[in-house]
């Protein structure tokens, strides 16, 4: 990765129950058109009590295409209409979710569904990453 920049991106997670299966099997299924690298950041956003948060992020090992699922997988992925799996190679889950407004990170006027796959690099993915080490456990 020598000269390429280093990337993330913010996910949500909409689910309780999807919060649990991801951080248990490190994959998270989506139907996003990007296809994350290995070495790609994702921090996961819920909604709670404090607004969206992150609760906790992970680094990518690699992007299965649909045709490359399991059987059982394709079928939850055509229920949900999710086309990809992002598997990763490790994953931290958060002591204290950290709301988005707590964030080193300028969003906008976006919130909720439209933080969904906002990218973050280079210095602001820095930032982001040196807020989110004082919650880890």
């Amino acid at each position: 990765m020598a000269g390429e920049r280093v990337k993330g991106y913010f996910l949500r997670i909409a689910r309780d129950e999807w919060v649990e299966k991801v951080f248990k099997s490190g994959r998270y299924y989506t139907l996003m058109r990007m296809a994350p690298a290995e070495g790609t950041y994702v921090f996961f956003l819920k909604k709670t009590e404090a607004g969206d948060s992150v609760i906790g992020y992970g680094v990518v090992e690699r992007t299965a295409a649909f045709h490359e699922l399991t059987p059982a997988e394709r079928e939850a992925c055509m229920e949900h209409r999710w086309d990809r799996c992002i598997v990763f190679k490790r994953l931290t889950i958060l002591d204290r979710p950290v709301p988005v407004r707590e964030l080193p990170v300028d969003f906008g006027k976006a919130y909720g569904k439209y933080l969904h796959g906002r990218k973050v690099e280079d210095e602001e993915l820095t930032r982001v990453l040196e807020a989110l080490e004082a919650e880890k456990p």
